[in-house]
């Protein structure tokens, strides 16, 4: 069964992020809400399912109120740079969205170098208007350009705030077509020090090659790109079949998929957040 679906809906974003490339993505693709309906209604989905509704900036959909409303009886999070509030409020306000997740990857100077756009002061007004009308988090995604003072700012502001936040690592994603090369994080183990968080932690022993942990989660997390493609997931060159295509529960049931996954199943490659989180065991740091 499925506990994570991420869902790309659309490239087009307003956002110009050195961790993504979707903003220069040609030709533009984006979900068509009539092929979306089958991953809505899939038979691997249950109550413990949770949908990621993501862009590019997913309020730049034609047809994002049309997604939001297919996905009304299930467990989602709706990803949004916020850059415009009042669309996105709007939409959360008429289609009843609960859970609204927020990329902040730093502070004034922070945001500005790494997300392309000079908004930190519109994106956490946005954020805290938004707290009267949906469950707010921030994400805050660290990168071996980010610097300590990147990530002290935006979690200063979540603290202040009463606005939960979560850190991710950087990784080179094949879904989001970047370029950038993960590397060091000089003041992770910092974080690490004053957060305890676990994530973190693993992945410092990952990278030193210390922790060897295979990938079961790819059974049970799918990604699935703006084009159609449903991704092995995001760092192999590997894509079970396009939902325009074929319908999902034909692709996630199929015995093709099932031989892929238990050829990845020891796989150690990477440390992406959506799914690598699902592999750690509860004493892990």
């Amino acid at each position: 069964m499925l506990r994570y679906v991420n869902l790309y809906c659309n490239t087009a974003c307003d956002s110009r992020c050195t961790t993504c490339n979707f903003w220069r993505m040609k030709p533009r693709h984006r979900l068509d809400p009539n092929v979306l309906e089958g991953i809505a209604t899939s038979r691997f989905a249950d109550e413990e399912t949770w949908f990621a509704l993501q862009g590019g900036e997913f309020t730049l959909h034609p047809r994002a109120g049309e997604i939001l409303d297919l996905f009304a009886g299930r467990s989602f999070v709706l990803f949004s740079n916020l850059l415009n509030p009042p669309r996105v409020i709007a939409l959360v306000k008429k289609h009843g969205v609960k859970h609204v997740t927020v990329s902040l990857d730093g502070g004034r100077e922070g945001y500005a170098r790494i997300r392309g756009v000079d908004a930190f002061d519109r994106v956490t007004a946005g954020i805290v208007e938004l707290q009267q009308h949906a469950e707010v988090a921030v994400g805050i995604t660290l990168t071996p350009w980010s610097r300590y003072d990147d990530y002290a700012e935006a979690a200063d502001f979540c603290r202040a705030n009463d606005v939960p936040f979560g850190v991710n690592i950087y990784t080179d994603s094949r879904i989001y077509e970047a370029t950038q090369q993960p590397g060091e994080i000089p003041f992770l183990p910092r974080v690490v020090e004053e957060t305890g968080d676990r994530f973190c932690a693993a992945y410092l022993r990952w990278r030193a090659g210390t922790l060897d942990l295979g990938c079961r989660s790819i059974r049970s997390v799918a990604s699935i790109s703006p084009d159609g493609d449903v991704h092995l997931c995001h760092n192999q060159d590997v894509i079970l079949g396009n939902i325009n295509d074929m319908r999902f529960d034909e692709i996630w049931g199929s015995e093709e998929t099932a031989r892929t996954h238990a050829a990845f199943a020891t796989c150690n490659a990477c440390w992406t957040s959506c799914y690598r989180m699902h592999d750690l065991p509860p004493d892990a740091s």
